[in-house]
């Protein structure tokens, strides 16, 4: 169905403070209860949704792991299944505008990402960072999963914890990572 980058942080963080600095690193936050996943982590952490928009699908983080992930099935299909749900026309048109949007976004992306640079890694080193060096949270948890269900409710099987300094994370780190792995990144 989609990517979708979710993340993980101490309980003793300002959750305040802590939403503003995604705010301005044009992360979402959003706290979500997936059960599955509170099971894998530590039970003293927060679990958090970073996306803004639809999803995080062609996000440069992971990205040399994988060629962009293919529709997994036809429009037509989809779209029978959304009328079934009840979509009206009119929102299925700004779905597949936003797909459309979505597509054309990765495009330019992927060019990026041929060239060496995207912004959108450069926000995530700088997010990090800020995080960090602020003494925001002293650890930071990320996870990237493709999903078939709803954030809350996709039974996720985290393979590992990776720990990683913040001095050894740089742009092709980040589009290494792989995922279902939650990396937790610390000073």
């Amino acid at each position: 169905m989609c990517h979708y980058i979710t993340a993980t942080l101490p309980h003793a963080v300002d959750l305040k403070v802590v939403a503003s600095v995604f705010e301005s690193y044009k992360l979402g936050f959003v706290l979500i209860s997936n059960p599955h996943v509170a099971a894998q982590i530590d039970s003293q952490a927060w679990y958090v949704l970073t996306t803004r928009k639809h999803c995080d699908c062609g996000t440069a983080l992971g990205s040399l792991n994988h060629q962009r992930t293919p529709e997994r099935f036809s429009d037509d299909r989809h779209l029978k299944k959304l009328r079934k749900q009840g979509w009206s026309e009119t929102k299925i048109n700004r779905w597949l505008e936003q797909k459309e949007q979505t597509r054309e976004q990765h495009r330019r992306e992927d060019e990026a990402r041929a060239k060496g640079s995207t912004p959108e890694l450069e926000r995530w080193l700088e997010f990090l960072s800020h995080l960090l060096k602020a003494k925001v949270a002293h650890k930071f948890g990320l996870l990237l999963h493709w999903y078939h269900t709803s954030v809350e409710s996709e039974r996720i099987k985290i393979q590992r914890r990776e720990s990683v300094r913040l001095s050894d994370v740089n742009a092709e780190r980040l589009m290494r990572i792989e995922e279902d792995v939650l990396y937790e990144f610390v000073l």
